[in-house]
């Protein structure tokens, strides 16, 4: 359970650096036009931008799963009720 929350929340992290470095390329897109040599491969499209908010919200929540079923005592740890994880999975499929 360790290492899966570990990399769900890994996952997140890097999911939400893509979001962030869109709306940093959209905020200094008129520099980026006046260089010419800007390599425009390195540009994120929003298409991506919305695919790794949707990870990052799936992986978000499976990572407040994987707490639930963590040992006793970790943060939220076994405190959720079965509804509540029942609603936390479907949401996340």
């Amino acid at each position: 359970n360790v290492a899966w929350a570990g990399g769900l929340f890994t996952s997140v992290l890097l999911n939400l650096r893509v979001v962030y470095m869109y709306y940093t390329q959209e905020a200094n897109k008129a520099k980026r036009e006046d260089d010419p040599n800007y390599d425009s491969s390195l540009l994120i499209t929003q298409q991506q931008m919305q695919q790794a908010a949707l990870i990052a919200f799936r992986d978000f929540l499976d990572w407040c799963i994987a707490i639930h079923f963590m040992p006793e005592g970790f943060l939220w740890s076994s405190r959720l009720y079965h509804y509540q994880v029942g609603l936390i999975g479907t949401i996340s499929s």
